[in-house]
């Protein structure tokens, strides 16, 4: 199943430009609209599938929706236990935004959760094991990028 959402044509045509080494471009023009962290993760499905390929577009909104999932899980259970985090797990899977996001649809919202969890887990794990170090912190920027509020200037 695949949901038309305006913003798919976008991502998709952005990871493939940058795929084929034409850069980050839209319509044979430079892009700034969304930053190129989602776009990015699409790639190699271009590179491995030597084309468009819509299965390995949805797998990766899949695994991405996965990794949410797991560090959804990871971050309550350091809080409260496994067995509330196993509830705001299934709760978080069987939402109908999260599952048509995850997989149904080229749309960085599942990818966009995956980063921000990720630093937050990732923070959360250093300040508990009274550690800090900056290079640890490289996916809050991973994170921060791959929002889609888009990377300033003018709408694409």
């Amino acid at each position: 199943v695949w949901l038309i959402h305006s913003d798919s044509a976008v991502y998709v045509e952005l990871g493939r430009s940058l795929a084929s080494g034409q850069g980050y471009t839209f319509n044979f023009q430079p892009y700034i609209k969304y930053p190129p962290v989602y776009p990015l993760m699409l790639v190699p499905v271009y590179w491995l599938a030597g084309g468009y390929d819509i299965w390995g577009i949805q797998a990766v909104g899949a695994l991405s929706g996965v990794g949410a999932l797991l560090f959804t899980y990871l971050l309550v259970r350091m809080r409260h236990g496994w067995g509330p985090a196993l509830a705001v797990a299934v709760l978080a899977a069987t939402c109908t935004w999260f599952q048509s996001h995850a997989a149904a649809c080229a749309i960085a919202g599942v990818p966009y959760a995956l980063w921000s969890l990720a630093a937050v887990w990732l923070a959360e794990r250093e300040l508990r094991a009274g550690r800090f170090a900056v290079w640890r912190w490289t996916s809050v920027c991973m994170q921060t990028i791959s929002c889609t509020i888009g990377a300033g200037g003018t709408r694409g």
